[in-house]
């Protein structure tokens, strides 16, 4: 199955005086069939913002994220001057890719417990003693 994503604005700060946004956090999260992993942060909107706080879409925070992700990434990559676009894929590709890594973590760890024979006790081998009933303990 392959991994989905979806992107959530989990809350803004705004300046009461002016009533336009400030901050916006988001989070990224990451599904594989019963795995998920997440990734959050915020972004500071600089500028002029135009857009009274009642009247945002969460399509329009999530726009204000990507862009301010965007521009974080370098304008020149070898001399060569940047796409908005390519700089937004790269700022997403950087926060996708420890979510994928996560994923497959889980889906296939790198550790296990266990012991390679059978127990008498679903139980034994995950840290509870196996306990031999026929075996006479005196008090």
């Amino acid at each position: 199955m392959a991994i989905s994503y979806t992107w959530h604005i989990d809350k803004m700060t705004r300046s009461t005086d002016t009533d336009y946004v400030r901050f916006v956090y988001y989070s990224l999260q990451a599904k594989d069939g019963g795995f998920e992993a997440w990734n959050s942060g915020s972004v500071a909107l600089t500028g002029e913002m135009s857009t009274p706080y009642a009247s945002i879409t969460k399509e329009q925070a999530l726009g204000w994220v990507k862009d301010a992700l965007a521009r974080q990434r370098p304008a020149e990559k070898e001399g060569q001057p940047r796409t908005m676009e390519a700089r937004e894929a790269e700022a997403i590709a950087l926060l996708c890719e420890p979510l994928e890594e996560e994923i497959n973590a889980r889906k296939n760890p790198p550790i296990k417990n266990g012991v390679p024979w059978p127990t008498e006790d679903a139980n034994a081998g995950e840290g509870i003693p196996y306990v031999d009933p026929d075996l006479d303990i005196e008090d």
